[in-house]
């Protein structure tokens, strides 16, 4: 009775639909779930409760056939109401999982949804005529090379022929990136795994072969690189969510992917990764120079193996002025940029400035950051001493009140009250100098410290520390504490990166763990900052429920700054604002 009612519900559905235009939005997609048995699967998205019909047609024939009461046109037909979400692995609320019998060719698949109708058409064959095109690509592929009737008929016989990324790519590419993936004994065919390892393959000759031509036109959208996840092993990486969400021009890293010729997709993944570990220096979403010390710290092998001279860096003093040079420079590629960086470190401390800073310049991008020589008379002259001096002027600079004891903290600074109750309490120290450095960076160790004893207020002597290079730390047992109560992970599963620099939208993802872990529930903002876009996704809920409490807000023009380091004064009054909540 159940089969009776879908034929007709569908038969109904489909004469109703005919005279409806059919649009690309909300159109299902089409996936060949497995090849061997001839199993296809067509999922989308319709209002949930609405129903749902799919009818597929066999080749050959059409929706007239079947009105006309051509029973063996159709091929497949069935209906489901849509849910909240479907019950496989497909994106959508609704899925058919349906089997393809019989000689191969193109089959009409139409569904009605939400009282639209698509149609597609898929080119499929059975399992024979697969085993026949692998036989034929070896054969070909033995001899020399694999022609262009070879290559078409495999695509169309694995359902291929009509993707973007062959249809819009040179042939004759293809065919050479194919030939070139071929293993030494040839690809199989006896068994399932051989059939669905083809299709694989002949994807990634697509794609290897549109990177070969320079193919943005199959390759972008709206900007953007494709394939980044569903093709490449890039899904959850560091780079790709810095190519998401911090590099401002991407086509940049799609011209320097393009500079290469490839054979394999792991080829293709290095070469977008050293892209974005490039761009994310010297073409961050925002301007400043902020962001850099963060990357330093992340990426730092991969910068240490081209050549950046952290040995000398880390013993300077003041980096500010060298960060800026790098985010400003002009360099072509990552290998000239840890030239001039390195040649800047020689420079550093002598005579040499930023500009606008003290007179001089760093000459990044150009041809190399070396300082300008002095004047003969700049270095030759003698200073001459008066024969009397005048008697000293009594000072004429007023005495300012500074609190906590910190030379650069006056009480007008808008962090004084948090940095001196801190400071009284040991839960924040200066720099053994006299000062507070309030325009420093924070370390992450730093951070985690003062956040466990704010928020949680001792260390738990049972908390083990996983990370072997922080076993001996100073902050050891704080960090332990703070994986324990769950308010901070590792940058991998054995290293913590203590002393690594620590930006805002991960200090805020860690205050607003240490909250929750106090047991305080936050209500996420309503409103958010300019720069929401910036700000990465996995830390977006931290950092407006922080926001909505009033214990942050924005820098200039209301942006978060979510890449930049967070500086000592800022994490005196988080830290601060975050011990009063209730």
């Amino acid at each position: 009775m159940k089969k009776v009612f879908l034929t007709t519900a569908i038969v109904v559905c489909i004469i109703c639909a005919m005279a409806i235009t059919a649009t690309a939005e909300g159109e299902p997609s089409v996936t060949v779930v497995d090849n061997w048995n001839g199993i296809v699967a067509v999922s989308g998205t319709a209002e949930p409760g609405t129903y749902v019909s799919l009818t597929v047609f066999n080749p050959n024939y059409a929706e007239s056939s079947f009105a006309a009461g051509t029973q063996a046109a159709i091929g497949h037909y069935d209906g489901v109401v849509a849910k909240d979400a479907n019950d496989c692995a497909h994106a959508g609320n609704y899925c058919f999982h349906f089997k393809i019998n019989g000689g191969g060719g193109d089959y009409t698949i139409i569904a009605n949804a939400d009282n639209t109708k698509f149609s597609q058409t898929l080119a499929f064959y059975p399992v024979t005529a697969k085993q026949q095109s692998i036989k034929d690509i070896n054969t070909a592929a033995n001899a020399g090379t694999i022609s262009g009737e070879i290559l078409n008929t495999a695509m169309t016989n694995f359902s291929l022929k009509d993707i973007p990324l062959y249809a819009g790519t040179d042939k004759s590419a293809v065919a050479a990136a194919l030939k070139a993936l071929k293993p030494a004994g040839g690809f199989l065919w006896s068994a399932p795994a051989d059939i669905d390892a083809m299709a694989v393959t002949l994807k990634t000759a697509c794609l290897i072969a549109a990177y070969n031509t320079d193919n943005s036109a199959v390759l972008t959208s709206e900007g953007s690189l494709l394939y980044l996840e569903d093709m490449m092993a890039l899904s959850g990486t560091d780079e790709l969510a810095d190519y998401t969400n911090k590099i401002a021009d991407k086509s940049l890293v799609m011209n320097d992917i393009f500079a290469s010729s490839y054979t394999t997709i792991p080829q293709i993944e290095e070469a977008f990764k050293k892209s974005v570990r490039f761009r994310v220096l010297v073409d961050y979403i925002e301007r400043g120079y902020g962001h850099i010390a963060g990357y330093f710290t992340k990426y730092n092998t991969y910068y240490t193996e081209v050549g950046f001279d952290f040995t000398t860096f880390n013993g300077i003093a003041s980096k500010g002025e060298i960060y800026s040079a790098v985010a400003a420079s002009t360099a072509s590629d990552i290998i000239t940029l840890a030239s001039e960086f390195n040649t800047w470190l020689v420079t550093s401390g002598s005579d040499a400035t930023t500009s606008g800073g003290g007179g001089g310049s760093i000459s990044f991008g150009g041809g190399g950051g070396s300082a300008p020589d002095k004047s003969d008379e700049e270095t030759e002259k003698e200073p001459e001493t008066p024969v009397e001096p005048d008697p000293p002027a009594e000072p004429q600079t007023p005495v300012v009140e500074t609190v906590g004891g910190f030379a650069d903290v006056p009480v007008t600074h808008w962090a004084a009250e948090p940095i001196k109750v801190l400071a009284e309490e040991g839960i924040l120290t200066g720099r053994g100098d006299g000062s507070f450095d309030i325009d420093g960076t924070i370390t992450r160790a730093e951070l985690i410290k003062i956040a466990v004893v704010s928020t949680l207020g001792e260390t738990d002597a049972t908390a083990e520390n996983p990370f072997t290079d922080s076993a001996e730390h100073w902050a050891k047992s704080h960090i332990a504490t703070a994986v324990k109560a769950g308010i901070t992970t590792g940058v991998t599963d054995k290293e913590f990166n203590p002393d690594g620099l620590i930006t805002r939208e991960q200090a805020a993802t860690i205050l607003y763990r240490a909250v929750v872990a106090k047991g305080i529930t936050l209500e996420k903002a309503g409103e958010t900052f300019a720069d929401d876009a910036s700000i990465s996704d996995w830390a977006k809920d931290a950092v407006y429920a922080l926001k909505a409490a009033g214990v942050i807000s924005g820098r200039d023009g209301n942006n978060f700054c979510a890449g930049e380091s967070l500086t000592r004064a800022e994490a005196a009054k988080l830290v601060y604002t975050l011990r009063n909540l209730k």
